[in-house]
């Protein structure tokens, strides 16, 4: 997972200003946090998935 640091918004955002504002940096922020969450999720999903057909598999040798 990627996590943005305070050190590399100028370089990520620019210098615009309408973006650089403290609420932006909040909603943007909590986007990333989110999308990580849905991911991780989805990871989890993956490879119980995974897990239990290789479970499987190794039963049925």
């Amino acid at each position: 997972m990627l996590a943005v640091v305070p050190c590399q918004w100028r370089r990520i955002i620019g210098s615009n200003s309408e973006v650089t504002r403290g609420n932006s940096k909040k909603l943007f922020v909590r986007s990333i946090f989110h999308h990580n969450a849905s991911f991780t999720r989805y990871l989890r999903a993956i490879c119980a998935i995974s897990r239990a057909n290789r479970d499987t598999c190794c039963q049925s040798v």
